[in-house]
């Protein structure tokens, strides 16, 4: 990025009052200290004021606090522009950490910590060595934060001979918490960066941290709990006694001591002896969290990521608050987005009729993107929560009656879960009449994905609905322009509505499968027209028990489960940038590590299945679509549907699966079959 220069008249300016006389005159000091604002308000403007470096080092040495302070910021900001000048700094630094007073030394250890020269970084080892027994306490909790940096940018100045990582245990059992405090951040920050070096804290230390932290500065304090997550409690009692002082933490006023404590308990939570102490622990974080929403909307969202993950680990922790997370006409976009997702996940049979009316309030946001998330949390909670699929359908086809086309994309694929997961007569019938509503706005689907879902619902479905046939049609028109998600879902529904309505569909199938095979380009479009079509002119029995699904649909996954190891991991990073972003710290970062819980003697079993029998039985069921090769894309539950939904080549297990299906068919076809499959020979043999 270009800087902007300072004129000519001004730099002369500026170096004319930097050379005013002697200090002690009060008008020269303040001409300097004016001339030195100036300067770094400059500076922070982004003007380059690289030119009066050589000025900066004339009064360096005889300037007063002010004056001092601001030469200090000017040195370590330009330092890496200008070495050479900044070496020259060199003497008036060293003399100010020996010989100056704790104002000077403070400023001293900064400027040499900050600046990555080989000679600042060989100066700040012999500072260090110094002020680490000095009289003040903060310029010892400074001398111990500079060995974290000085490790951070040269590890082996630090690591050849142990003698300040020695020293720095050392200051891990001072008095004055200032001090302590300071040195478990040092180490906590050099662990994290290497694997030799691990913080020396033991128990009776992590009891002193804890029952004395509210003496700790409050910056330092989510440091140190963060910490104290190193050591490995040996038994029940231990874990107890350190839970007993943490759980003050979570009523303080800032967000990241307060985060830092809710890690640190689920953390010493596998630790407890049993599971009703866990449990009261959650039910002791729930009021804390919610306070978290009177902050600003950055920390909102913030805690709102953060309680996502928490409601997962437990939900009962916040089960009775669903009302807290009702999104204010003030909110930003974000944070209404992050509260829908926790009132959905909060939901159950006795909140879901109110969280149902809350959602359809933000339905009629102007945010299309908050308006989509509604209409697919709204089919989310028909799912999740039995007995709701009547009420959710019906305020999706409520809320297609605006004629907004965004709302009717949604609520598509809304209706299409809920139509593969309805088993009830009632819900079966309301979701058909949604289903009839969408058929109405047909013209307004223009989204790949509801056009797909589209062709789906009118292929499984055209015996309930009259008016497949000619929509399916009007579709299959357009069949070259369409994307190959789009064509794969078509092709499966014109073969569908031959199988079901012979006379309605034998047209527009041998139409289809011409366009899938011969003006195709993807390749799996063209694999599967050519599939149909061998199948189709085979057997027509084989093809309709293959194809056409049974009225018995299969269980569909739990969306909303995460997998428990995942989101332990994730549990462990509450209040990191990991919980932000609900990653694995080592794809956030570069060298990242993730927490693990330790194994103990205290430790009860962790979540997560343990042997590779447990791991496989977690897993969802999917073979019922893994094992029919002629299933459609969106016939498979959504978590196994490919990128385009294609079905790559057939292996040998499903040529197997498929002849055991072929040899099951009554082979006493009645006339309507035998019919079926004499017209399309003859018609297939015309096309060829």
């Amino acid at each position: 990025m270009s800087k902007a220069h300072l004129s000519k008249d001004k730099l002369l300016e500026l170096r004319a009052d930097l050379s005013a006389g002697d200090e002690k005159k009060d008008k020269a000091a303040g001409r300097r200290r004016l001339a030195l604002r100036t300067l770094i308000a400059s500076m922070a403007a982004g003007v380059d004021m690289t030119a009066l470096f050589p000025d900066i080092l004339r009064v360096f040495p005889v300037s007063d606090y002010e004056g001092k302070k601001l030469c200090y910021h000017y040195i370590v900001h330009y330092a890496r522009f200008s070495p050479g000048d900044a070496k020259k700094a060199l003497p008036t630094i060293r003399n100010d950490a020996e010989t100056g007073d704790s104002f000077h030394k403070l400023l001293a250890l900064r400027a040499l910590a900050d600046v990555h020269i080989v000679e600042f970084s060989n100066a700040l080892r012999k500072v260090i060595e110094a002020l680490l027994d000095d009289d003040a306490a903060n310029v010892r909790a400074a001398a111990a934060m500079a060995v974290a940096k000085l490790h951070a940018h040269n590890a082996s100045a630090v690591d050849v001979d142990q003698v300040l990582l020695e020293r720095l245990s050392g200051l891990l059992k001072s008095d004055n918490m200032l001090v302590s405090c300071s040195a478990l951040n040092a180490w906590r920050d050099i662990s994290s960066r290497s694997t030799s070096s691990s913080c020396p804290l033991v128990f009776a230390d992590a009891l002193r941290f804890v029952s004395r932290l509210g003496q700790c500065p409050e910056m330092s304090q989510a440091g140190v709990l963060d910490a104290i997550m190193q050591i490995t409690p040996e038994t029940h009692q231990e874990a107890a006694d350190l839970v007993e002082h943490v759980l003050p933490r979570l009523q303080h006023s800032n967000s990241s001591v307060v985060l830092a404590a809710v890690r640190l308990l689920y953390y010493l939570g596998h630790y407890l002896a049993s599971e009703r102490d866990v449990l009261q622990i959650y039910a002791k974080m729930g009021p804390p969290l919610v306070t978290l929403l009177s902050k600003s909307p950055e920390l909102q969202f913030v805690a709102l990521r953060n309680i996502e993950l928490i409601i997962q680990v437990s939900p009962e922790c916040l089960s009775d608050a669903v009302e807290a997370f009702f999104c204010k006409f003030s909110d930003p976009p974000f944070v209404k987005l992050a509260k829908v997702e926790i009132m959905v996940r909060l939901a159950n049979v006795k909140t879901v009729d109110m969280v149902l009316h809350e959602l359809v309030e933000y339905a009629g946001e102007v945010d299309v993107d908050l308006v989509r998330k509604v209409i697919r949390s709204i089919g989310r909670l028909a799912l999740r929560i039995k007995g709701s699929a009547t009420a959710c359908t019906a305020t999706i086809e409520q809320l297609m009656d605006t004629g907004v086309s965004y709302v009717t994309e949604e609520a598509i694929l809304v209706v299409r879960d809920i139509l593969r997961s309805t088993t009830a007569s009632d819900e079966l019938s309301t979701s058909l009449g949604a289903l009839r509503t969408v058929i109405g706005r047909a013209d307004d689907i223009q989204q790949p994905a509801s056009r797909a879902a589209l062709a789906w619902l009118l292929g499984d479905y055209s015996m309930h609905v009259n008016e497949a046939a000619p929509l399916l049609q009007r579709m299959c028109s357009t069949f070259s322009d369409e994307t190959s998600e789009v064509q794969l879902s078509l092709l499966t529904a014109a073969v569908k509505l031959f199988l079901q309505q012979p006379q309605a569909g034998q047209f527009l199938v041998l139409e289809t499968l011409k366009k899938a095979t011969q003006e195709a380009h993807d390749p799996d479009v063209r694999d599967r027209g050519f599939m149909y079509w061998r199948l189709l002119s085979t057997d027509l029995a084989a093809s309709k028990a293959a194809v056409i699904r049974p009225n018995t649909r299969p269980p569909q996954p739990e969306i909303d489960k995460v997998d428990e190891v995942k989101l332990q991991a994730l549990a462990l990073e509450i209040g990191t940038l990991a919980s932000l972003y609900h990653k694995d710290p080592a794809s956030l970062l570069r060298g990242g590590r993730s927490r693990a819980i330790s194994a103990s003697r205290a430790l009860r079993r962790a979540p997560g299945p343990q042997s590779p029998t447990e791991r496989s039985s977690a897993q969802p069921s999917t073979n019922f679509s893994n094992k029919n090769p002629f299933m459609s894309a969106t016939d498979r539950p959504v978590a196994e549907v490919s990128h385009h939904g294609s079905l790559h080549g057939l292996g040998n297990t499903d040529v197997e699966i498929f002849d055991q299906t072929y040899t099951s068919v009554d082979r006493s076809k009645s006339d309507e079959v035998e019919s079926m499959s004499s017209t399309m020979r003859d018609l297939i043999d015309l096309r060829l």
